[in-house]
C-alpha cells in the first residue's frame, strides 16, 4: 500500500479537502483542443476539465500552453507521460511519440508544470517534428526554476515527396535525441536542442532546437521547455509546423524532409532532400518504471494517479488475456461489517476499443489467485488483497485495447473497519496482444486502382518472422454502390516500411457509394513474435472515389487559341469539336473517346477558315453525317437570292460531311444568309 506511511501524518490535511475521497484518483491532462505550434490557453484548459473532471478548477496556465497543477496531498504518484507523433504527409506517417511512466513521492502543495505534447502537422511534402510531454517540479518564479521529473520524446516528421516516402522516426527511451535519416547532425543530449541537421531539429528541456541548415535564416527549430516550449516557426508552410513541446517545423513546399522531434533532448532534421526527422530523447526520474519507444499516435498525454486510502492499487492481464489480477490497498469485502467475500455484482468493468480488433470483454467470475484455471483457482472468502477477474474477450487483441474496474457503486467494497472504496477509485490495463500485425488505416489513390494499407508493425509471411508479404496475403471485398471488384486478389503489391500499396481493378463506373474492405488472409500474415493477424479487423474500409463526373483524361486539343467550343457526339465513341482558333480562324478536329473516359485520342483537324472567317460559330448536327455551322466571318458562296459572292463579309451557314469514324470531313456549300456587320448567331 503505497501511502502507509502518509496516511497518519496527513489525516487531518485530508480531511479538510473537500474533493480528496479516500480512494485512487486519475488526473488525466490533455492538449485540451489546441493544436499545432501554440498550446492551449485558460480558456481552453476551462472548456476541456470541465465539472465532473478531477482537474476542473485545478488547472492554471501562466504561460500559453504550460497547464499548472497543485499536488493535493501527500503520496506517492504514478505519472505516465506519452510524447506526440509526428506529422503524416500522405502515405507516410509520423514518428510514434515515446511513453514513459514512473513512481514519484510528492508533497502536498507541490506545483507540477505539465506540458502536452501536440503532433506535427505534415502536408503533401514534409512533416514537423512532434512535441515532447513534459513533467517537471516548480521550485521558483523563474522558468528555469524547475526539477525534471519526467519526460516522453515526441516523433519525428516524416517525408512523403520521394517516391518511397519515409516514415518519421519513433521518440526514444533514453535521454539522446535521435538522428534524423542519414545519422547526420548532432542530437540534443543532456536536455539540449538538436543541431546540426539540413531540416529543423527539435528543442530539449534547456534549449532550442537548430534551424535548418539549408537556411539558417528561419526560425523553424523547436523551442525549449524553459523558453516556452513552441513549436518552430513557419518556415515556408504552415501546415508544416512542428507540434508544441518543442517540434521543429518543416519546409513544406519542397522536398527539404521532415524535422526532428521535442523531447528532454531533441532530434535532429531530416539529413538532405526527402527523408525523415528523428524522435526526441526521454527522462524518467522515477522508480517502479516502465517506458516504450514509439508507443503514442496523435498529441500525447498525461496521467497521474494517486492512491490515498482504500483503492485498487494495479491491474495485471495475462498474457493470454484469460485473466486479470487485480491488488487492492487493503483486504476487500462486500459489507461494512468485515465480512463477505466480493462479488462480481461488486464491480464495474469497461472496455476501450481504442482502434483495436477485440470487441468486448466482460468478467466470467472472480476467484483466488492461486489457479489459472478458471475451473480450478479457488472460490473467495473475503478479505484478500488480490482477487482474480477471468475474462472472456471478443475477438484477438492487438494490445491497444484497454479495460478499468471501478466499483459498482460506494457501498459496494470494504475494508475488514468498514471504510467503503469510492466509486472514484478505477484502475486501467490494456489487453496483450495475442494478433498479428493490424491495419491501422487504408487510403486509396483517386482514380481507384491503388489502396494503401497501414500496418501497425513489421510484418512476415512465416511465423518465424521471416519471409515477405505477397499480394496473395491479401484479400478484398467491395460492398455498396455500382462498381464491382474484378478478383478479390490484388494484381500487384509494393511495400514502403509498413505500407502496403495493393493494385487492383474494377467494373462499371464507381459512384462513391462503394466501401473498399481489405483484410489479412487467413493465416497468411505474422509478427516477429509468430502472432498471425486475424481476418477481423478495424479501419480497413474506404470508399471509392465518385467517378460519374472526374477528370479522367485531358488532352489539350490547341496549344495558341481556342474559343467558341462546341462539341457533339457522332457515334457511340467519336466526337467532333467546333471552335474559333488562332486569328479566329475555323477549326474541326474530331476525337474518340474510351468508354470508361480513360482515353482521348485525336483523329483529324481541319483548318476551314483562313482569314478571320470564323466568328462566333454556332455548330449543330442535322442528320447521320451532314452538320451545320453558323458564324460571322469571311468566305465565298451564295446569296439567299442565289447569285453568287466572293470573298465577302457576312453572316454564313457551312454545310459538312463527317465520316461516322471521325476519319473525313468535307466541306459540301457555304451560304450568305445576311451581309449585316459582326453579329453572333445561332443556330438550335
Amino acid at each position: 500500500m503505497k501511502l502507509k506511511t502518509y496516511i497518519r501524518a496527513n489525516l487531518f490535511s485530508a480531511l479538510i479537502l473537500p474533493s480528496l475521497a479516500l480512494s485512487q484518483t486519475v488526473y488525466t491532462f490533455t492538449n485540451a483542443g489546441a493544436t499545432g505550434r501554440t498550446g492551449p490557453t485558460q480558456t481552453q484548459i476551462n472548456s476541456t476539465y470541465t465539472g465532473g473532471n478531477t482537474l476542473n478548477g485545478g488547472v492554471t496556465v501562466n504561460t500559453q500552453g504550460i497547464q499548472e497543477w497543485t499536488v493535493p496531498a501527500n503520496g506517492v504518484y504514478t505519472i505516465e507521460v506519452w510524447g506526440a507523433q509526428g506529422g503524416n504527409t500522405g502515405s507516410a506517417t509520423g514518428g510514434k511519440g515515446a511513453r514513459m511512466k514512473g513512481d514519484f513521492t510528492l508533497s502536498q502543495g507541490d506545483v507540477l508544470k505539465i506540458l502536452v505534447g501536440q503532433q506535427g502537422l505534415g502536408n503533401n511534402y514534409d512533416g514537423g517534428g512532434g512535441g515532447g510531454t513534459f513533467v517537471v517540479k516548480k521550485t521558483g518564479n523563474a522558468s528555469t526554476n524547475i526539477t525534471a521529473l519526467i519526460i516522453a520524446g515526441g516523433g519525428g516528421g516524416s517525408n512523403t515527396w520521394s517516391s518511397q516516402g519515409d516514415n518519421g522516426l519513433d521518440g526514444l527511451t533514453g535521454t539522446t535525441g535521435g538522428y534524423g535519416t542519414g545519422n547526420t547532425g548532432t542530437p540534443g543530449t543532456n536536455g539540449s536542442g538538436g543541431s546540426g541537421s539540413y531540416s529543423s531539429s527539435g528543442g530539449g528541456l534547456l534549449t532550442n532546437g537548430a534551424n535548418p541548415g539549408w537556411s539558417s535564416g528561419y526560425n523553424g527549430g523547436g523551442k525549449a521547455f524553459v523558453n516556452g516550449g513552441e513549436g518552430g516557426e513557419v518556415v515556408s508552410n504552415s501546415s508544416s509546423v512542428g507540434g508544441f513541446g518543442g517540434g521543429g517545423s518543416a519546409h513544406g513546399n519542397s522536398c527539404i524532409g521532415g524535422a526532428g522531434a521535442g523531447g528532454y533532448s531533441g532530434g535532429t532534421g531530416s539529413n538532405s532532400y526527402c527523408n525523415a526527422g528523428g524522435g526526441g530523447g526521454s527522462y524518467n526520474n522515477g522508480s517502479n518504471q516502465s517506458n516504450e519507444a514509439g508507443a503514442r499516435q496523435g498529441h500525447g498525454l498525461v496521467t497521474i494517479t494517486a492512491c490515498l486510502g482504500f483503492c485498487f492499487e494495479s491491474m495485471t492481464v495475462a498474457s493470454n488475456n484469460s485473466y486479470a489480477d487485480v491488488t487492492l490497498s487493503a483486504g476487500g469485502f462486500d459489507t461494512n461489517g468485515g465480512s463477505g467475500a466480493i462479488e462480481a455484482s461488486d464491480l464495474a468493468l469497461t472496455f476501450s476499443r481504442n482502434l483495436g480488433i477485440a470487441t468486448n470483454t466482460v468478467i466470467s467470475s472472480i476467484k483466488k489467485n492461486n489457479n489459472t484455471s478458471e475451473g480450478s483457482a479457488g472460490a473467495l472468502t473475503g478479505g484478500e488483497t488480490v482477487i482474480r477477474l477471468f475474462l472472456t474477450v471478443t475477438g484477438t487483441p492487438v494490445g491497444i485495447e484497454s479495460i478499468t474496474l471501478r466499483p459498482a457503486s460506494s457501498t459496494s467494497i470494504y475494508t475488514a473497519s468498514g471504510t467503503a472504496m469510492q466509486a472514484t477509485s478505477s484502475v486501467s490495463a490494456s489487453l496483450a496482444d495475442q494478433n498479428g500485425p493490424y491495419i491501422t488505416g487504408v487510403s486509396i489513390n483517386n482514380t481507384n486502382t491503388q489502396v494503401t494499407v497501414a500496418l501497425s508493425e513489421s510484418a512476415y509471411s512465416a511465423n518465424n518472422g521471416s519471409g515477405s508479404l505477397a499480394k496473395e496475403d491479401f484479400s478484398l471485398a467491395i460492398s455498396g454502390g455500382a462498381a464491382t471488384l474484378n478478383s478479390q486478389t490484388p494484381t500487384a503489391l509494393s511495400q514502403s516500411n509498413n505500407n502496403y500499396t495493393l493494385t487492383f481493378a474494377t467494373s462499371g463506373t464507381a459512384n462513391g457509394l462503394e466501401v473498399l474492405t481489405v483484410s489479412p488472409v487467413a493465416n497468411s500474415i505474422y509478427d516477429a513474435s509468430g502472432n498471425v493477424s486475424t481476418t477481423s479487423q478495424n479501419n480497413n474500409t474506404v470508399n471509392l472515389y465518385d467517378k460519374r463526373l472526374s477528370d479522367n483524361a485531358i488532352l489539350e486539343h490547341d496549344v495558341n487559341y481556342s474559343r467558341y467550343n462546341n462539341l457533339i457526339q457522332i457515334d457511340e465513341d467519336s466526337y467532333v469539336l467546333s471552335y474559333s482558333g488562332n486569328s479566329n480562324d475555323g477549326y474541326l478536329q474530331t476525337f474518340t473517346i474510351s468508354k470508361d473516359g480513360n482515353t482521348i485520342t485525336q483523329v483529324l483537324e481541319r483548318e476551314w477558315g483562313t482569314k478571320n472567317d470564323a466568328k462566333y460559330p454556332s455548330f449543330i448536327r442535322m442528320s447521320e453525317d451532314l452538320y451545320l455551322m453558323a458564324y460571322y466571318g469571311y468566305n465565298s458562296g451564295t446569296k439567299h437570292d442565289g447569285t453568287s459572292v466572293s470573298n465577302a463579309w457576312g453572316h454564313w451557314l457551312t454545310v459538312f460531311q463527317i465520316k461516322s469514324d471521325g476519319s473525313t470531313i468535307t466541306e459540301l456549300g457555304n451560304y450568305m444568309h445576311d451581309h449585316y456587320t459582326d453579329g453572333s448567331p445561332y443556330i438550335v
